[in-house]
């Protein structure tokens, strides 16, 4: 039996060594994945920032003539019931886009969701191993 003694620090060793490769292996896919969903989220995120910006501008620009237009109309009579209007009606929207924003940007799922539900199934299958 002196041969299994020899063999069983090898065996140990080598299945060792295959489960840190193992390891290596799955580390190196998860930070490939990782790399890929904050590029997706960095694009994501520019991309709604542009967005952003030109509707604000555009918003902005649109609702200052608007607000000119209507009050030039109205001077003669209703100037000062007019403004009030506007006034109540530019606020309505702006909460509105607040509200919408913050809805918006707390709906989105973890940008790194995909990443933590591989990891989580490593754990698992690890787990099972044991």
């Amino acid at each position: 039996m002196p041969g299994q003694e020899a063999g069983a620090p090898a065996g140990r060793t080598g299945h060792l060594r295959d489960l840190l490769g193992a390891a290596v292996g799955l580390l190196g896919t998860h930070v490939e994945l990782f790399g890929l969903e904050l590029q997706e989220e960095k694009e994501r995120l520019r991309e709604l920032l542009l967005l952003g910006i030109l509707a604000g501008a555009g918003l902005t620009l649109g609702l200052l003539l608007a607000c000119a237009f209507l009050v030039m109309l109205f001077w003669d009579s209703y100037r000062l019931q007019v403004l009030g209007a506007l006034i109540l009606a530019c606020l309505g929207l702006s909460a509105w886009a607040f509200t919408a924003l913050r809805r918006r940007l707390t709906a989105h799922p973890n940008p790194f969701a995909a990443s933590a539900a591989e990891l989580e199934k490593d754990r698992q299958r690890l787990k099972h191993k044991s």
